[in-house]
Protein backbone atom coordinates (compact mmCIF):
# COMPACT_ATOMS: atom_id res chain seq x y z
CA UNK A 1 0.00 0.00 0.00
CA UNK A 2 1.47 3.13 -1.03
CA UNK A 3 1.67 6.47 1.31
CA UNK A 4 -0.82 8.28 -0.26
CA UNK A 5 -3.36 4.74 -0.49
CA UNK A 6 -2.80 4.97 3.33
CA UNK A 7 -3.20 8.67 3.99
CA UNK A 8 -6.87 8.35 1.83
CA UNK A 9 -7.57 5.25 4.16
CA UNK A 10 -7.30 7.82 7.33
CA UNK A 11 -9.58 10.67 5.48
CA UNK A 12 -12.45 8.00 4.74
CA UNK A 13 -12.48 6.54 8.34
CA UNK A 14 -14.22 9.25 9.83
CA UNK A 15 -16.20 9.83 7.12
CA UNK A 16 -17.63 5.96 7.40
CA UNK A 17 -17.76 5.67 11.07
CA UNK A 18 -20.79 7.94 11.35
CA UNK A 19 -24.02 9.54 9.25
CA UNK A 20 -24.98 5.71 8.02
CA UNK A 21 -28.24 4.59 9.59
CA UNK A 22 -27.66 1.12 11.37
CA UNK A 23 -30.52 -1.25 10.47
CA UNK A 24 -32.35 -2.40 13.72
CA UNK A 25 -30.73 0.47 15.94
CA UNK A 26 -33.35 1.43 18.17
CA UNK A 27 -33.63 4.38 20.89
CA UNK A 28 -37.27 4.46 23.03
CA UNK A 29 -37.81 7.33 24.86
CA UNK A 30 -39.83 6.92 28.13
CA UNK A 31 -41.25 9.63 30.75
CA UNK A 32 -40.76 8.47 33.98
CA UNK A 33 -43.06 9.82 36.57
CA UNK A 34 -42.90 9.88 40.24
CA UNK A 35 -45.40 9.63 42.68
CA UNK A 36 -46.56 12.94 44.12
CA UNK A 37 -46.79 13.42 47.82
CA UNK A 38 -49.35 15.97 48.73
CA UNK A 39 -52.11 16.09 50.90
CA UNK A 40 -54.37 17.07 48.62
CA UNK A 41 -53.31 16.73 44.84
CA UNK A 42 -54.85 18.67 41.62
CA UNK A 43 -57.91 17.24 40.19
CA UNK A 44 -55.75 17.95 36.51
CA UNK A 45 -51.80 17.90 36.37
CA UNK A 46 -51.05 17.86 32.62
CA UNK A 47 -47.06 18.67 31.03
CA UNK A 48 -47.06 19.05 27.28
CA UNK A 49 -43.40 17.80 25.73
CA UNK A 50 -42.83 18.93 22.35
CA UNK A 51 -39.89 17.50 20.79
CA UNK A 52 -36.34 15.62 22.43
CA UNK A 53 -33.58 15.82 20.81
CA UNK A 54 -30.70 13.57 21.44
CA UNK A 55 -27.10 14.98 21.68
CA UNK A 56 -23.82 13.05 20.47
CA UNK A 57 -20.63 12.83 23.06
CA UNK A 58 -18.21 15.31 21.94
CA UNK A 59 -15.52 13.97 19.60
CA UNK A 60 -11.71 13.88 20.53
CA UNK A 61 -10.10 16.54 18.96
CA UNK A 62 -7.78 14.01 16.70
CA UNK A 63 -10.62 12.62 14.43
CA UNK A 64 -11.52 16.39 13.84
CA UNK A 65 -7.77 16.73 12.59
CA UNK A 66 -8.18 13.69 10.72
CA UNK A 67 -11.56 14.71 8.94
CA UNK A 68 -10.53 16.99 5.47
CA UNK A 69 -14.07 18.58 5.77
CA UNK A 70 -13.76 19.26 9.08
CA UNK A 71 -16.87 18.31 11.20
CA UNK A 72 -19.28 18.75 8.50
CA UNK A 73 -19.51 15.01 8.12
CA UNK A 74 -18.65 13.94 11.43
CA UNK A 75 -22.42 14.41 13.09
CA UNK A 76 -25.37 12.32 12.79
CA UNK A 77 -28.37 13.67 10.51
CA UNK A 78 -30.22 15.83 12.65
CA UNK A 79 -33.60 14.46 11.59
CA UNK A 80 -32.85 11.01 13.43
CA UNK A 81 -31.86 12.35 16.37
CA UNK A 82 -35.32 14.79 16.88
CA UNK A 83 -38.40 13.05 17.93
CA UNK A 84 -41.41 15.55 17.59
CA UNK A 85 -44.23 13.97 20.11
CA UNK A 86 -46.38 17.09 20.70
CA UNK A 87 -47.35 14.68 23.53
CA UNK A 88 -49.77 16.16 26.72
CA UNK A 89 -48.97 14.05 29.90
CA UNK A 90 -50.31 13.40 33.03
CA UNK A 91 -48.46 13.62 36.09
CA UNK A 92 -51.24 12.41 38.42
CA UNK A 93 -50.15 8.95 38.28
CA UNK A 94 -46.81 7.76 38.81
CA UNK A 95 -45.70 5.33 36.22
CA UNK A 96 -43.88 5.08 32.53
CA UNK A 97 -45.44 6.42 29.38
CA UNK A 98 -43.75 5.89 26.42
CA UNK A 99 -43.48 8.60 24.18
CA UNK A 100 -41.71 7.09 21.22
CA UNK A 101 -38.87 6.21 19.48
CA UNK A 102 -35.52 7.18 17.27
CA UNK A 103 -33.19 4.92 14.57
CA UNK A 104 -29.99 6.68 14.73
CA UNK A 105 -26.58 5.76 13.30
CA UNK A 106 -24.30 4.51 15.37
CA UNK A 107 -22.90 6.50 17.70
CA UNK A 108 -22.83 7.32 21.49
CA UNK A 109 -25.22 9.93 23.22
CA UNK A 110 -24.36 11.61 25.86
CA UNK A 111 -27.23 14.04 26.92
CA UNK A 112 -30.73 14.84 25.05
CA UNK A 113 -32.66 18.12 25.24
CA UNK A 114 -36.30 18.10 26.76
CA UNK A 115 -38.48 20.77 25.18
CA UNK A 116 -42.17 21.52 26.81
CA UNK A 117 -43.82 23.67 24.40
CA UNK A 118 -47.77 24.83 23.85
CA UNK A 119 -49.68 22.56 21.16
CA UNK A 120 -52.72 23.52 19.72
CA UNK A 121 -54.55 22.11 22.26
CA UNK A 122 -52.81 22.15 24.93
CA UNK A 123 -51.18 24.67 27.07
CA UNK A 124 -47.52 23.76 28.37
CA UNK A 125 -48.85 23.36 31.94
CA UNK A 126 -52.27 22.70 33.62
CA UNK A 127 -52.97 22.13 36.78
CA UNK A 128 -56.28 22.30 37.96
CA UNK A 129 -57.54 21.71 41.69
CA UNK A 130 -60.21 23.50 43.94
CA UNK A 131 -58.46 26.97 44.94
CA UNK A 132 -56.39 27.68 41.81
CA UNK A 133 -56.56 26.70 37.98
CA UNK A 134 -52.96 26.98 36.73
CA UNK A 135 -51.82 27.68 32.88
CA UNK A 136 -48.87 28.00 31.15
CA UNK A 137 -48.21 28.89 27.66
CA UNK A 138 -44.10 29.26 27.91
CA UNK A 139 -41.83 27.10 26.08
CA UNK A 140 -38.64 25.39 28.08
CA UNK A 141 -36.12 23.17 27.00
CA UNK A 142 -34.04 21.22 29.56
CA UNK A 143 -31.04 19.58 28.70
CA UNK A 144 -30.26 15.91 30.53
CA UNK A 145 -26.81 14.66 30.78
CA UNK A 146 -26.42 11.34 31.93
CA UNK A 147 -23.68 8.16 31.31
CA UNK A 148 -22.54 8.06 27.65
CA UNK A 149 -24.92 4.99 25.85
CA UNK A 150 -23.41 3.35 22.91
CA UNK A 151 -25.25 1.96 20.00
CA UNK A 152 -23.45 -0.16 17.42
CA UNK A 153 -23.62 -3.79 16.62
CA UNK A 154 -22.96 -4.96 19.44
CA UNK A 155 -25.77 -2.90 21.25
CA UNK A 156 -28.51 -2.22 19.08
CA UNK A 157 -31.46 -0.89 21.55
CA UNK A 158 -31.22 1.49 24.59
CA UNK A 159 -33.83 3.31 26.58
CA UNK A 160 -33.58 6.66 27.57
CA UNK A 161 -35.90 8.35 30.18
CA UNK A 162 -37.20 11.43 30.61
CA UNK A 163 -37.67 11.91 34.40
CA UNK A 164 -40.57 14.12 35.49
CA UNK A 165 -41.40 15.18 39.72
CA UNK A 166 -44.54 16.53 40.32
CA UNK A 167 -43.29 16.04 43.94
CA UNK A 168 -40.91 19.53 43.49
CA UNK A 169 -44.08 21.12 44.08
CA UNK A 170 -45.29 21.32 47.90
CA UNK A 171 -48.59 21.91 48.97
CA UNK A 172 -48.23 25.65 49.37
CA UNK A 173 -47.17 25.74 45.56
CA UNK A 174 -50.44 24.09 44.63
CA UNK A 175 -52.16 27.21 45.40
CA UNK A 176 -49.79 30.03 44.02
CA UNK A 177 -50.79 31.48 40.81
CA UNK A 178 -47.01 30.95 39.51
CA UNK A 179 -47.09 27.62 40.51
CA UNK A 180 -46.72 26.75 36.93
CA UNK A 181 -43.63 28.69 36.23
CA UNK A 182 -42.25 27.25 39.42
CA UNK A 183 -43.20 23.60 38.35
CA UNK A 184 -41.49 24.03 34.95
CA UNK A 185 -38.28 25.34 36.29
CA UNK A 186 -38.15 22.12 38.61
CA UNK A 187 -40.17 19.32 36.96
CA UNK A 188 -37.19 17.54 35.28
CA UNK A 189 -34.53 18.87 37.66
CA UNK A 190 -36.21 17.35 41.10
CA UNK A 191 -35.52 20.90 42.81
CA UNK A 192 -37.25 22.02 45.59
CA UNK A 193 -39.74 25.02 43.70
CA UNK A 194 -38.62 28.49 45.63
Amino acid sequence: MTSRSLISLIFLVPLLSCGFEQPGITVKLVAAISPMHTASPPTVFNVTVSSIELHACPQPAWRHWLSPFGTAFAHESSSRLLLSTAREISLLKAGEVELGELHPAPMSICSMRVVFAPQKDTSTLTMINSEVTALSSETMGVDIAFDPVTLDQSHLAATLFVPLRPEALSDQHLTSTDAAHQLLTSLILGAEAP
